[in-house]
């Protein structure tokens, strides 16, 4: 859990009393993203294909969380092309 420094967060009810030493909050709000990403592929020849993909198009940042960017709710990357070519037998 992540909150202003020296702030233990916990759910409602179930944290100690809080203190100046170590204030409590059972605020733990995370906002939603939109991200759009596209992706096509050409089936070139049997079993060769050839693909491109680009993720987070419009290149949306990710809200602030009060600190480190959090890379396991969000793209913190940014938008990211791939190109490639599959085998399949």
């Amino acid at each position: 859990m992540s909150g202003p420094k020296n702030t233990l967060v916990c759910d409602p009810g179930t944290g100690p009393p809080p203190s100046i030493q170590t204030p409590t909050t059972n605020y733990n709000y995370v906002p939603g993203v939109f991200y759009f990403d596209v992706g096509v592929n050409w089936l070139w020849r049997p079993g060769t294909q050839l693909y491109a993909k680009v993720d987070n198009v419009a290149n949306t940042m990710p809200p602030p969380t009060g600190g480190r960017p959090n890379n396991i709710v969000y793209d913190v990357i940014g938008r990211m092309y791939r190109i490639g070519v599959r085998f399949n037998e």
